[in-house]
């Protein structure tokens, strides 16, 4: 028997066996076996029509959650497998005919892109719950200075006497008479550790309205002090800043080595990040005050080194000029060491992008977009969206199953 049991109603059965004369029963022995069934149940509808008196036909309606030719359990079915198994469309197109399900590739196709709606309403109300306005303040135009916002944009802004904005469509109309709409981007360093891939420059767009989602994120004085944690990428500068430590030995092992001199000091900076690392975990662990400063000399000992390999030096030059960020964790010792957790988030998409390319569509990357947090779901938050997954797409919603974004405004706004 499976340790955690079968999460089905279980059905008794009584097993006889064939015993000489005189036996007595002594009872039975329970075994539990758990069998898969993959079945397809066609039904035929025969739906009733009826002529009024005034010449209109009426038909009978179809069965709830019925949607064209197929009930609700096909769309569970293409779901679960494609999602959380990480599944393609080919594959699920070669998986159910064998079993009897007549459905070809468009149609499934359809089952994974349409009807999702509701499930990105409530992914982008998440992201906005609470709070919905923007506001243009010193935290907003501080922002855009950090993501190089050209002075001109910058000041355009600044010149209106409007500074406040209700919802999305009042900040789009005000930026869109300012003339940002409009604007062209250039490209440049996807980063500054990786010189060789180029990628657009952040729209003005963008980096206007990331500016000022922050001046309201300021105004309600809601998570101020926070630290942005990433892997140095442009469009996560902002704000209070530390980087990932894997990363940063992810940079030294991945350079080009040509002799036994630039093996020798790669190695040997790569030991010497390691232990560090590990040294701030235990700090991590066990702040205090009075280690500090040996850390922060330590971390100036390994990245002001020489090692006669040019390409390794550099990289250590830059390492030092980030000092800062990647010392965050002494000051605040809450502040994770890597991005382990928020890149796990986020494999699930990256996986598929490797096996099937990305989506070719808007509305299968909506798809994608909504059902990208059902296969991580925050423990004790479950969302309406999560039962579909798990019961067919028309399970019941009782009172008791909250939305995801009331739960975020609880938390944001005090009682």
């Amino acid at each position: 028997m499976a340790r955690s049991g079968p999460r089905v109603v279980v059905e008794d059965r009584i097993l006889k066996v064939a015993v000489p004369p005189g036996s007595r029963v002594k009872g039975h022995e329970t075994y539990t076996v758990q069998e898969l069934v993959l079945t397809v149940h066609a039904v035929r509808y025969r739906r009733e029509r009826w002529l009024t008196p005034d010449g209109k036909t009426i038909i009978a309606p179809q069965p709830a959650g019925t949607k064209g030719y197929f009930g609700p359990n096909p769309r569970r079915s293409v779901l679960k497998p494609y999602h959380p198994g990480q599944s393609t469309l080919p594959r699920l197109a070669a998986l159910l005919p064998p079993v009897g399900m007549a459905i070809a590739k468009p149609e499934i196709q359809r089952r994974l892109t349409e009807g999702q709606k509701s499930f990105l309403t409530e992914n982008r109300d998440v992201l906005r719950a609470g709070h919905t306005n923007f506001v243009l303040n010193a935290a907003a135009f501080d922002s855009r200075r950090s993501r190089a916002l050209p002075a001109t944009l910058i000041a355009r802004l600044a010149e209106e006497p409007e500074t406040i904005f209700a919802d999305q469509t009042a900040w789009s109309a005000h930026r869109d008479r300012l003339g940002f709409t409009g604007l062209t981007t250039t490209t440049e360093p996807a980063d500054r550790f990786a010189a060789h891939r180029f990628a657009s420059r952040p729209d003005p767009v963008r980096i206007a309205t990331a500016g000022a989602i922050r001046g309201s994120v300021h105004a309600h004085d809601f998570r101020r002090d926070a630290v942005v944690l990433s892997d140095d990428a442009g469009q996560f500068a902002v704000g209070r800043h530390t980087l990932c430590w894997v990363h940063v030995e992810r940079l030294v092992h991945r350079l080009d080595t040509f002799t036994d001199l630039h093996r020798a000091a790669q190695q040997k900076v790569r030991q010497l990040t390691w232990d560090f690392y590990a040294d701030l975990k235990l700090y991590q662990a066990n702040p205090g005050k009075r280690r500090r400063p040996a850390l922060r000399a330590r971390f100036d000992r390994i990245v002001r080194r020489r090692t006669g390999f040019v390409t390794l030096d550099r990289l250590l030059a830059r390492l030092h000029a980030d000092k800062a960020a990647l010392l965050m964790v002494l000051d605040r010792p809450e502040t994770p060491l890597n991005t382990n957790g928020s890149a796990n988030d986020i494999r699930c998409h990256v996986t598929r992008r490797k096996v099937s390319a990305c989506t070719r569509s808007d509305p299968g990357r909506d798809g994608r977009d909504a059902f990208a947090g059902l296969t991580r779901p925050a423990p004790g938050t479950p969302s309406r969206s999560g039962m579909i997954l798990a019961t067919g797409s028309t399970c019941p919603v009782t009172s008791s199953f909250r939305h995801c974004q009331s739960l975020v405004r609880c938390r944001g706004q005090p009682a």
